[in-house]
């Protein structure tokens, strides 16, 4: 014999049995070290190069193709500024500057036409006209 339905009233769900979900742990493998980041130098310089005062430096091409107009820092403020130019033969010169303030960096980077990097009687480098190359520097 077939039960007959109620009207009006649905059929009763059967109660599910409870899942609890799965947790899985992934361990990390012991080989995996991870290093403290040592703070950003700040102070490198033609006189104190990168290569001496950062242990695991990397190179890619010549960065010693970029000289170093000027540079400003404070370890204890945590910013650095520079200026740092590029010859580019037949054309002029790209020049870029530089600046961190903690963790916020900036950079910009233009072209000067006609415009070369050459060595400052001052020490380090300036920039001038080809044809001005070898008149004497104003002093500021």
């Amino acid at each position: 014999m077939t039960e007959k339905k109620k009207p009006g009233r649905p059929p009763k769900a059967k109660p599910k049995a409870e899942t609890k979900p799965e947790i899985v742990e992934e361990k990390q493998p012991e080989t995996d070290v991870v290093e403290e980041k040592q703070p950003k130098t700040l102070n490198t310089s033609p006189e104190n190069p990168a290569t001496e005062l950062v242990k695991d430096i990397e190179k890619y091409g010549d960065p010693d193709k970029w000289k170093l107009l000027c540079k400003a820092s404070s370890k204890s403020q945590g910013w650095m500024k520079s200026t740092k130019a590029m010859n580019i033969p037949g054309f002029g010169c790209i020049v870029q500057i530089f600046e961190q303030q903690g963790d916020k960096l900036a950079t910009s980077i233009t072209h000067i036409q006609g415009v070369g990097v050459y060595p400052s009687v001052h020490g380090g480098y300036r920039l001038c006209g080809h044809a001005q190359k070898n008149e004497p520097e104003e002093v500021i």
